[in-house]
């Protein structure tokens, strides 16, 4: 390996700078980059592929994202309950449940 003190790294403008290769041979800045370039054209490309639990889970949240977030058929059912009065919700449970949130903090 051949260092070159007075190359320009951190400097503007290096374009057309040359390097000496190992071999001895000098070659010039765009020619080491077509280079590179072609190694990494013959190199194989990664690749990623989802597992049938990961496209089943990708389908899931597909298709949470696009329900809706409030039950609007529930939601009318207690407004019309609580206008006519027959709205009794069961405080017991209502009391387990929060009970039950505790405990998971």
């Amino acid at each position: 390996m051949v260092i070159d003190s007075g190359n320009s790294l951190n400097s503007t403008g290096g374009a057309g700078k040359t390097h000496q290769s190992p071999a001895g041979g000098v070659k010039s800045r765009t020619q080491t980059t077509e280079s590179a370039s072609n190694n990494e054209n013959t190199q194989s490309k990664d690749s990623v592929s989802l597992s049938d639990a990961g496209k089943s889970l990708a389908q899931l949240e597909a298709g949470l994202a696009s329900a809706p977030d409030v039950d609007m058929n529930k939601v009318e059912r207690v407004r019309a309950e609580l206008n006519n009065g027959s709205y009794s919700p069961d405080d017991k449970a209502i009391a387990r449940a929060l009970l039950s949130q505790d405990e998971l903090l």
